[in-house]
């Protein structure tokens, strides 16, 4: 273990090297400001910025990501043991497990951005960017064909739905973009590290679609009825609102650094929901009706946002500093405050009233995104 250790300190310190390596340090000219005079009047130290003086920036982002939300159980698959048809049952012990959406799936997506570089401003950067990113999720489960010791419950509207079903399916998948205009300015607070804060506004636009089938079995008494039965939601939130964060770089060496940066953003925007259940109720013994209950929903809401961003970036200057170029690897996340506010209806049956009594229950969530960033930046 010892050796081990060793050899992976010895690798880290060759590599770091290589990728350190460049011409010998030129000093400063002796001449070269080291204050300077702010806006009140008041004298204080030159902070220095770790970027081209002026021009344009542009870079991509390939990104390899992960999405979860919460709140998409569809179906509730129940195990019983003990119980033999035509029988009085000795001992049983039922199981239940709750079938959700696997969420395993990693898709790419990109981003890219462009900017520009104040020297009137001491560097000040502005950039504008847009990100993408699709994904999707689905899940079947089925169930024995002996009722009497496994079945599937619908868990969406289950008054049309149906009480049992021996099939169950469930489809989501999300289209999230941003779009981020941002200020911000970089400079050193010591030898080895420097802040870049930011601010600026952010707009989304953020789609999910939802769609469950089932194969419904409907119990009458007389005989047990299969009929398809199916729910879909979908919901989106578009939304602008303010972004503020900053950016972290403690530098190895002068090319190489780890990075790590944080921000949260607050954004206002709409918010709507449709959602179709189609099933069968059954009027006596044999006799079934098909419906189709529908809801739709529109609010303005505010909705919350965090990101963060940790890894390695290597950088190298050109032609007297007036180029650089860049290339980041970094783990990502970003984490949405209740963007699922899927509405579910669920019948109950109470001894006094000839009819069941229907509620409404929100099934709310929150929308996850992480994964790698492999980023490619070039100033000139």
């Amino acid at each position: 273990m010892k050796f081990a250790a060793l050899l992976s300190v010895f690798s880290f310190s060759l590599v770091s090297t290589a990728l350190c390596a460049g011409p010998a340090k030129v000093s400063a000219p002796p001449n070269d400001p080291i204050t300077q005079t702010n806006l009140r009047g008041k004298l204080q130290p030159i902070s220095r910025s770790d970027s081209i003086d002026k021009g344009w920036t542009v870079d991509g982002t390939f990104l390899l990501w992960n999405a979860k939300v919460d709140g998409f159980q569809f179906a509730e698959t129940v195990n019983l043991k003990g119980l033999i048809p035509n029988t009085l049952p000795t001992q049983i012990n039922a199981s239940i497990q709750c079938d959700t959406l696997p969420f395993d799936k990693w898709d790419p997506g990109f981003q890219v951005g462009l900017g520009y570089i104040f020297s009137e401003r001491e560097q000040w950067h502005t950039r504008l960017s847009w990100t993408r990113f699709r994904t999707e999720s689905r899940r079947t489960v089925h169930s024995s064909t002996d009722l009497f010791t496994q079945y599937i419950v619908p868990l969406w509207v289950n008054f049309l739905t149906g009480p049992q079903a021996d099939y169950a399916s469930a489809h989501w998948d999300l289209d999230y973009d941003t779009v981020d205009l941002e200020l911000s300015r970089q400079f050193f607070v010591g030898k080895w590290l420097s802040v870049n804060p930011k601010l600026g506004v952010r707009g989304a636009w953020i789609t999910q679609d939802y769609r469950v089938k089932y194969h419904a079995l409907f119990n009458t008494g007389a005989d047990v009825f299969p009929e398809p039965t199916s729910f879909k939601a979908g919901q989106s939130f578009n939304g602008v609102g303010f972004k503020l964060g900053s950016d972290l770089q403690f530098y190895i060496c002068k090319h190489l650094s780890i990075l790590g940066n944080l921000s949260s953003s607050l954004l206002w925007g709409n918010y709507h929901l449709q959602e179709k259940a189609t099933g069968f109720i059954f009027v006596g013994s044999s006799t079934s009706i098909s419906e189709a209950v529908k809801i739709k929903a529109a609010r303005d809401m505010i909705r919350a946002n965090v990101e963060g961003q940790l890894g390695l970036k290597w950088q190298q200057y050109f032609h007297q500093d007036k180029f650089r170029f860049g290339f980041s690897t970094l783990y990502s996340f970003s984490y949405w405050f209740r963007q699922n506010n899927s509405i579910n209806q669920l019948a109950s049956f109470a001894p006094n009233l000839q009819q069941p009594a229907v509620s409404e229950v929100i099934n709310s969530g929150d929308l996850q995104l992480q994964g790698v960033n492999f980023q490619l930046e070039f100033d000139f």
